[in-house]
């Protein structure tokens, strides 16, 4: 199964950077792609500018490890879908992590 990792280091606190990633909405500030969010329970719902929508479920989200993990159930063509985003301390600053993985719906 295809797997994809992305790291970068930011010069912010590893708190400020944490209640980024954990605000289900902040997404549309730090990637472009979505221009709306709506979050419903544990859900967040994306539309990107041509009216395509996303919907992901949060499957967990652990305060001391500043981890969440998500999982994508309509709106892309996959299936067996996993994201991970973690913040991890740097001196100074901080190191976010996403790490995903998939099965394309269609092989070919």
């Amino acid at each position: 199964m295809p797997e994809f990792e992305v790291a970068v280091d930011v010069a912010v606190a590893p708190e400020t950077a944490w209640e980024v990633i954990r605000d289900p909405c902040a997404i549309t500030r730090w990637y472009p792609v979505y221009v709306r969010c709506h979050p419903v329970r544990d859900m967040r719902i994306l539309e990107r500018a041509d009216g395509v929508k996303l919907q992901e479920r949060f499957l967990s989200r652990d305060e001391d490890t500043m981890t969440l993990t998500s999982t994508v159930m309509s709106g892309l063509p996959v299936t067996d879908h996993l994201n991970v985003f973690r913040v991890e301390p740097l001196h100074p600053g901080c190191r976010v992590t996403w790490w995903t993985r998939a099965e394309a719906e269609d092989p070919a």
